[in-house]
């Protein structure tokens, strides 16, 4: 995580939990005064719980603080608890500042996944380069092995023990399987 992604995560959560306890807020306020009138909860998107994701949310938030401004009824209703037009309008701009919090935060994580891309394409070319010149290396200089390693090249001047006793070991097998009795 880049440290652009981690400041626009931590201004995401600041501005979530101002969205959410305002929204809250003015739902409980709402709730409260228009307990029997079920067709007002249902225009200000009133009917279930508050949605946890940030989308859902967003357009539930949207939906409650615009039907709050816009439909007189209800406007009149909730200027009388304290909410008029002025105190929807200032809880309605944190709904709007989260909005806004989390579309930086998308854009930042977008700009570090390509950042990532970008660094393992770089990665992945100098790789492929140092293995052609290693390769290249190897042929031009066969015959100086010294050179091979000043350039840091691993180079074996004489076989491993392995291959020393490649021929005794393949030896040994052909001998074992010309006395073993054949097999039906």
């Amino acid at each position: 995580m880049t440290g652009t992604q981690r400041a626009a995560t931590a201004q995401l959560r600041a501005a979530e939990m101002d969205a959410r306890d305002a929204h809250q807020a003015l739902a409980q306020v709402a709730r409260a005064v228009f307990a029997n009138a079920r067709a007002r909860l249902t225009a200000l998107g009133l009917t279930g719980a508050m949605p946890r994701a940030t989308a859902a949310f967003l357009a539930a938030a949207y939906g409650l603080f615009d039907n709050a401004l816009n439909v007189p009824e209800i406007k009149t209703a909730l200027a009388g608890y304290g909410y008029d037009a002025a105190k929807v309008q200032s809880e309605r701009a944190k709904i709007a500042a989260f909005d806004s919090a989390n579309q930086r935060r998308e854009a930042a994580k977008g700009a570090a996944q390509q950042a990532t891309r970008e660094q393992e394409a770089a990665l992945q070319a100098v790789t492929d380069w140092v293995g052609q010149y290693t390769r290249i290396a190897k042929v031009a200089l066969r015959d100086k092995k010294h050179l091979l390693e000043k350039l840091g090249i691993g180079v074996r001047v004489s076989k491993t023990a392995a291959q020393r006793a490649a021929p005794q070991k393949a030896a040994a097998t052909r001998a074992a399987r010309k006395q073993a009795p054949p097999q039906a």
